[in-house]
C-alpha cells in the first residue's frame, strides 16, 4: 500500500541517507539541482529584448586655437523606460586639425544598476580620431575610431569601437544614418553592433538637439536586442 512505501518526516538522518542512496542519488545532487534551477530562474528573469530611453546634456567651449573642452552627463532608462538604470558624467578635450580630421580624449564615470539589481561602477578613459570627407551631392561620410580603457568594479579591460556615419544637410537640419561595431577584450570577440537613424537641428542660438532611434544587437549579454530613443541637448559656445 501507499502508506507502507511513504517515509515520514521524522526519519533519522541515517534512514534519510538510505532513501537517497536507494533512489540512486547523492546528497550533493540536490545542491547541484538547486543551483541549476536558480541559474535558469535568473536567466529567465532578464528579458531578451528591451526598450530604452537615453537622454544626454553637454556643454562645449571652443577656443581659437582649434581646441575645445566638453562636459557631459546622461541618464538611461531601461525595462521599457520604467526605471533609471545608468548615470554618466564626464569631460573631454578635443582638437580639430582641420575640417576633415579631429582627435579627442575623454574620461567618463558610469553608475549602473543592471536587470538583476546589481550595482556596477565603471571608470572609462578613451582616445578617438574622426575622419570626415565630403562624398558628393551634399553628402558627408565620417569614420570614428575609439579605443577605450574600462575599469569595471576594479577589473581593467579594453574595447574598440568603430562608428561610421552618412549625413546630408538640408537647410539647418542634418539627418543621418550610422552604424557602429564593438570589439571587447573580455570576450576576445566582436560583441555588439548598433544601427542609428537620426537628425541634428538647432533649437536656438548655441543650442542643438540631436535625436535618434537606434537598435543594438548584443551577442554576449542580456538583453540581446535593444530599441532605444536617444536625445542629446548640446550647448556650443
Amino acid at each position: 500500500m501507499l502508506r507502507d512505501n511513504a517515509y515520514p518526516l521524522s526519519k533519522t538522518n541515517n534512514e534519510q541517507r538510505i532513501v537517497c542512496y536507494s533512489a540512486g542519488l547523492r546528497p550533493y545532487s540536490f545542491i547541484f539541482l538547486a543551483w541549476l534551477l536558480a541559474g535558469v530562474c535568473v536567466a529567465q528573469s532578464v528579458p531578451a529584448r528591451d526598450t530604452q530611453l537615453w537622454t544626454e546634456y553637454s556643454l562645449t567651449k571652443h577656443f581659437e586655437n582649434r581646441f575645445a573642452i566638453t562636459g557631459q552627463t546622461s541618464l538611461r532608462f531601461w525595462d521599457g523606460i520604467s526605471r533609471l538604470a545608468e548615470e554618466h558624467a564626464g569631460a573631454g578635450v578635443s582638437y580639430a586639425a582641420n575640417s576633415h580630421f579631429a582627435f579627442s580624449t575623454w574620461y567618463r564615470f558610469l553608475r549602473q544598476v543592471n536587470e538583476l539589481d546589481r550595482l556596477q561602477h565603471e571608470h572609462r578613459v578613451w582616445l578617438e580620431g574622426t575622419a570626415r570627407l565630403p562624398i558628393g551631392a551634399g553628402f558627408g561620410l565620417s569614420d570614428r575610431n575609439r579605443l577605450e580603457w574600462r575599469v569595471l568594479n576594479g577589473t581593467l579591460s579594453e574595447r574598440y569601437r568603430n562608428y561610421i556615419r552618412l549625413d546630408h544637410a538640408i537647410h539647418q537640419v542634418t539627418p543621418y544614418l550610422a552604424w557602429e561595431i564593438f570589439y571587447d577584450t573580455r570576450f576576445h570577440a566582436w560583441t555588439k553592433q548598433r544601427e542609428y537613424i537620426g537628425a541634428r537641428f538647432p533649437l536656438r542660438r548655441h543650442l542643438w538637439l540631436d535625436t535618434s532611434f537606434l537598435h543594438t544587437d548584443d551577442h554576449f549579454s542580456r538583453p540581446f536586442g535593444n530599441n532605444t530613443i536617444a536625445t542629446a541637448f548640446r550647448f556650443d559656445y
